[in-house]
């Protein structure tokens, strides 16, 4: 008998640059999975694209699900019912993408974008679940119970936590895939939602998680076990839309203190390509493929295009830089917030391109007092946010929760 009742536990990081996800072990997952969808999405448009029939092609499409991604949604959340490619089948044969747009003040929780990108990630989660199972397609609906951690922005965070997990909760959710000659529906519902600020769940990885802080970037030779015990600190989470900063006080984070700069690195990226025509001699035409290039590039063999463009970025990213230390100071010196923090933690996959700068303007910039900064390294960057919500979707979400709670 075919199995089609499928638990989903997880946290997902709805970022303006990448979807970043853990799913929990269970009796579904293994050894659990990691996931990483760039934010992107577009409207269907080319006809000929190939199926998968052939079963190897089936199998094949499936364990690179989320890089295929090609869907339709039947939600109370998405109103266009239209075909879409996300992730980086949008980036390879999109055309028209959506990205967020990181010069808007609209929420996320506001955007059909991210809850397109949320039900798509999880449906494809659940197919690929069913298929480990049973070793072929569904030939009926696949139903799974989702429970989920999500983090919002520290801004948003107050005003749309409520709306955000109602959108999830109250509907029912089908996500139909269409890359194989039958349509596959699975159908989504949510159990639990919990919803998070990006920067509290930052901080609670990097407090209850020591290995996040190895190899950083210190001006101290305080040991890392040390660091990660102090209670009072601050979190600068480089994103892509955003730069949040987190303020702990007392191990608790404190909304009213912290901030969110409304430029991340995104709008440095989107200079670099309306500015640059070595950038756009490479043929990066856009935020996105800028951003995958110097991801990809950090591993790859082009060094000197990569050093070259990096460059470019570097000089774009000054007056970026300058504005991260000035809200710091800014923070640091209203109510009494300077008494009181002892580490200034620096992360989030923004961060990663702008060390060279950052750093050494933090480390003089505050040389008057025992502030510790603490960088923390490109192996770890982009993970932080996410460790925290796949530890607190941990702790929330194991077998014994109460049926009815």
């Amino acid at each position: 008998k075919t199995m089609n009742e499928i638990k989903i536990k997880s946290g997902l990081d709805i970022g303006n640059g990448y979807v970043k996800g853990e799913i929990l072990q269970n009796e579904f997952f293994r050894n659990g999975e990691s996931i990483s969808v760039p934010s992107v999405v577009s409207s269907f448009s080319n006809p000929n694209s190939i199926l998968a029939e052939s079963s190897d092609a089936i199998r094949s499409t499936i364990s690179n699900l989320y890089n295929k991604m090609d869907v339709s949604f039947s939600s109370a959340v998405i109103s266009n019912t239209g075909r879409f490619l996300v992730g980086a089948k949008a980036i390879a044969e999109g055309d028209m993408n959506t990205t967020f747009d990181v010069n808007t003040h609209q929420s996320k929780a506001q955007q059909e974008l991210s809850f397109i990108l949320a039900l798509a990630t999880l449906g494809a989660t659940a197919l690929k679940a069913y298929f480990d199972k049973n070793n072929q397609l569904p030939g009926e609906i696949v139903k799974a119970e989702v429970d989920v951690v999500l983090a919002l922005p520290i801004t948003e965070f107050q005003r749309e936590k409520e709306l955000y997990e109602k959108g999830f909760i109250n509907n029912t959710h089908i996500v139909t895939f269409h890359n194989f000659k039958n349509l596959v529906r699975v159908e989504l519902s949510f159990k639990h939602v919990i919803v998070v600020s990006e920067g509290a769940c930052g901080q609670f990885a990097l407090s209850h998680d020591v290995s996040l802080l190895e190899n950083s970037y210190k001006n101290t030779d305080e040991p890392n076990e040390n660091i990660a015990a102090e209670k009072n600190v601050i979190g600068i989470d480089v994103g892509e839309g955003t730069v949040n900063f987190a303020v702990m006080r007392d191990e608790s984070f404190s909304p009213t203190a912290s901030k969110t700069l409304i430029n991340g690195f995104g709008t440095v990226l989107e200079r670099v390509v309306d500015n640059s025509t070595e950038v756009a001699q490479h043929n990066i035409t856009t935020r996105d493929g800028l951003g995958d290039f110097l991801v990809q590039g950090l591993h790859s063999g082009a060094k000197n295009r990569y050093n070259l463009i990096k460059s470019i970025v570097l000089k774009e990213s000054v007056p970026f830089v300058n504005s991260i230390v000035k809200r710091l100071n800014k923070i640091l010196a209203s109510g009494n917030t300077g008494l009181f923090t002892t580490v200034i933690y620096v992360y989030g996959g923004g961060s990663i391109f702008i060390k060279d700068l950052l750093y050494p303007l933090l480390v003089d910039n505050i040389e008057d007092n025992d502030l510790k900064i603490v960088y923390i390294n490109e192996k770890y960057a982009r993970l932080v946010n996410l460790r925290g919500l796949s530890m607190i979707a941990s702790a929330n979400f194991n077998d014994n929760l109460s049926e009815n709670d």
